[in-house]
């Protein structure tokens, strides 16, 4: 009897709170609309833009509101920019328009540079981005982002105390200001030069149709500023074709700007070896180098350096390096930087041979006197 009288409290014990429980749930039900779904609830939540204003009102208590949304500084336009009077900005374009742009930065450029000497010129990334928007239903609400393009430029000492940029991203030839500037530098892959030359030969893989571009700069490999423009057309082939005129323009302005290697060892015998095997090398016999006459050569490292293996220390070989400079077959000038090799087999240094060689790079024929 004890026994069963146990029970019938133990079970009381337990019953009776969930008893109370359910009672709040029923009434709970009663205060909730049975029509409310979760996506009406998710509807009613204020976006994060107008939580500041909301606060303002005092209808809703936040301590803080946060975005990972930084401000756009750069702004574009289809003409050059004086940074002294910005004006006809836009970020709408079609295709055939020039494309210009100034970025604002929020210091000098020396302070990004601290440890880098003041006469010293100074490396940027430009990056261009095509933004799609999210396909209805997607998960995710962000525009995606694909690297269209990106290109590095040397900035000169003069431009350093600047807190502003004049880039050219797709330039009119006849206005093109960074290519025949001197103080500018770039670099040449080929028959093919970054800067503008590169950016518009990208832009111009761009699809038919309204395109949202993302541009960011980095300084110092961290981006310190980012904008948006948007450019429309049926076919963006005009840009490859402003990117052939800006690559002719660019080799002429590397060409007059640039200046032969100053040698740093002087060796007759030797240099007469190095235009030999340079002469006897396959790039020459096959036409690579499209040298009409050989016209002069520098030896540019001051000593042979040794190559050894990274684990023993055993010497390997030695190399030392030189620029030739030729005069085409098509009339120009221009020099290689070529390397020279003795592989070191039985204790001795084998014959010197030929070991490769740069790009052509362009110079005036007048700057080889």
């Amino acid at each position: 009897m004890k026994r069963i009288i146990i029970m019938l409290v133990v079970s009381l014990v337990f019953t009776i709170p969930v008893t109370a429980q359910i009672g709040k749930l029923k009434n709970l039900k009663d205060k909730v609309p049975s029509t409310k779904k979760i996506s009406d609830i998710k509807k009613e939540i204020p976006p994060a833009e107008q939580l500041e204003e909301i606060k303002s009102e005092g209808t809703l208590e936040v301590e803080s509101v946060t975005t990972d949304a930084k401000p756009q500084n750069i702004r574009f336009s289809t003409l050059p920019i004086n940074p002294e009077n910005p004006d006809k900005l836009t970020n709408e374009f079609k295709t055939g328009d020039y494309i210009y742009a100034i970025v604002d930065l929020p210091e000098i450029i020396n302070k990004y540079y601290p440890h880098e000497k003041s006469d010293k010129a100074v490396s940027i990334d430009i990056m261009l981005y095509t933004l799609t928007p999210p396909p209805p239903g997607a998960f995710y609400k962000e525009d995606r982002e694909l690297q269209l393009s990106t290109t590095n430029l040397l900035i000169p000492p003069s431009q350093r105390e600047n807190d502003y940029l004049l880039l050219e991203i797709a330039p009119n030839p006849e206005l093109e200001t960074v290519y025949s500037n001197p103080e500018m530098k770039f670099r040449e892959f080929g028959k093919k030069w970054n800067g503008p030359a590169q950016l518009a030969l990208d832009i111009s893989t761009l699809e038919p149709g309204k395109n949202k571009i993302k541009m960011v700069v980095h300084l110092r490999y961290n981006p310190v500023a980012n904008g948006i423009f948007n450019i429309n057309g049926d076919d963006f082939q005009f840009y490859a074709g402003l990117s052939d005129q800006l690559n002719m323009l660019a080799a002429e302005g590397g060409a007059s700007a640039a200046q032969f290697p100053r040698a740093e060892k002087s060796d007759p015998e030797l240099e007469k070896r190095m235009i030999a095997e340079f002469k006897n090398s396959n790039d020459y016999k096959n036409g690579r180098f499209n040298v009409e006459e050989i016209l002069k050569i520098a030896i540019y490292d001051k000593d042979w350096h040794i190559r050894r293996h990274d684990f023993t220390g055993i010497i390997l070989e030695r190399y030392i390096r030189a620029s030739i400079a030729i005069k085409g077959k098509d009339g120009q000038c221009g020099y290689y930087n070529v390397t020279f090799k003795q592989d070191y087999v039985g204790g001795q240094y084998e014959p010197m041979k030929y070991d490769g060689s740069t790009e052509r790079k362009a110079i005036k024929c007048e700057n080889l006197k």
